[in-house]
């Protein structure tokens, strides 16, 4: 840095800034080169990856990480562990997706309310637990993936325009009154 501001001023000082990067011949091996003289030896041996690719695999783990209770409150009410078991125990039995929003948290107004009045307070759950497992379904097979913001939090983008719509025309169906998981599966599972 000394050697760069002893250099006489070449009347460039004016112009648009660049990355300080750019001032040296390969950045990369300068940067490895770095790396291994101030980063322990775990944090060498951990996977390197851009920005991009950290927010989008931090977010998949986090999500399948806190999909795990949804997959154990499914399993306790004889559906599976994956979407597609799930669907077809909605299908199967309907009130299944109640008994399912019995196993999560619930404010007192929601413990006491019975009838219509508690399947309205249990359907926002049970939307937002498939919409969860949906979103495991998508980034694993690749069709969905998380999206660095430097400025919001991270954010999924969907597979095409207009996705994000019909998924949540196709969650408000699963868990109508009359149930109707063929346009969740239609949208989501279909090859």
């Amino acid at each position: 840095m000394a050697r760069i501001e002893a250099l006489p001023d070449d009347g460039r000082g004016g112009q648009a800034a660049r990355p300080a990067l750019e001032l040296l011949a390969d950045a990369d091996a300068a940067l490895a080169a770095l790396e291994q003289v101030v980063l322990t030896p775990e944090a060498l041996a951990l996977k390197r990856v851009d920005w991009e690719d950290l927010v989008h695999e931090s977010m998949t783990l986090y999500v399948g990480q806190g999909a795990e209770d949804l997959r154990k409150a499914f399993a306790a009410e004889g559906a599976g562990p994956d979407l597609a078991a799930v669907l077809d125990a909605f299908d199967a039995d309907p009130a299944v997706r109640w008994r399912i929003a019995d196993r999560f948290p619930k404010s007192e107004e929601a413990q006491a309310a019975t009838g219509r009045t508690a399947r309205e307070f249990a359907r926002p759950v049970v939307r937002r637990a498939l919409n969860q497992l949906v979103t495991v379904e998508l980034t694993a097979r690749g069709a969905a993936r998380w999206q660095l913001s430097w400025s919001d939090s991270a954010s999924l983008h969907y597979p095409a325009d207009g996705f994000e719509d019909r998924l949540g025309q196709a969650l408000e169906a699963a868990v109508a009154d009359l149930p109707d998981t063929e346009p969740l599966r239609k949208l989501v599972l279909a090859p």
